[in-house]
């Protein structure tokens, strides 16, 4: 599941908000038994265009490789 939105984030120590784009990423992949959630989230929303197809191609090479217990 792809979810794209803006929300506005508080700056440090209060002093007004900013406006936040972000792409998530929820994936329930085959044989395993958890939801694996991936954010990526930027505040130039000039570049939004660019930032989310780089994020969606970043996304389709994802791949679940299998380690033994020696992380091999």
């Amino acid at each position: 599941m792809r979810v794209q939105g803006m929300a506005k984030s508080k700056r440090f120590l209060g002093f007004g908000s900013r406006l936040v784009e972000f792409v998530r990423y929820a994936v329930f992949p085959p044989g395993l038994e958890y939801v694996i959630v991936a954010t990526v989230s930027w505040r130039d929303v000039q570049y939004s265009e660019v930032l989310s197809q780089v994020t969606d191609d970043l996304m389709s090479t994802m791949r679940n490789i299998a380690l033994d217990g020696e992380g091999k």
